[in-house]
């Protein structure tokens, strides 16, 4: 009795996979989507809001993180060459000149990474951005 459940399970399997293939789908679709797509784009607009403000409001705190970080680090940097340059002057220039190619090579590696991320950052939110404004109703002055 198993064997004949299996064959019928494997017969039912074929018979579907062939009625509904990939083209059958996509024909469906098409043939359905005038009827369901309003009702989901009333229901699903909403949700999509949500998210593209969710998009702006990270970017926005990414962007503003991000400076800040290049602030501090600046900060860092200020502070690093004032060390330096008292050390120098009271030790008679030697460790302080070798070590500052190395702090100012660091600091353009790390603000050339801070650009990089910015850049990155702006380019991921951008769609998220245009669409906003697109969307956005025109000034009433306009």
């Amino acid at each position: 009795m198993a064997i004949l459940e299996g064959a019928l399970e494997v017969a039912a399997e074929d018979v579907v996979g062939t009625l509904v293939s990939p083209p059958v789908l996509v024909v469906g679709a098409l043939l359905a989507a005038p009827i369901v797509a309003p009702r989901l784009s009333h229901r699903l607009r909403p949700l999509t809001k949500k998210l593209v403000k969710g998009a702006i409001v990270v970017y926005d705190k990414g962007k503003e993180t991000i400076t800040e970080l290049a602030e501090q680090f600046s900060d860092l940097v200020a502070e690093s060459r004032a060390e330096l340059a008292a050390a120098a002057a009271a030790s008679g220039v030697g460790a302080a000149q070798a070590a500052v190619p190395q702090v100012e090579t660091a600091a353009e590696s790390v603000g050339e990474a801070i650009a990089e991320a910015v850049e990155e950052a702006e380019a991921a939110a951008a769609p998220v951005v245009k669409r906003k404004k697109a969307a956005a109703p025109a000034p009433a002055g306009a």
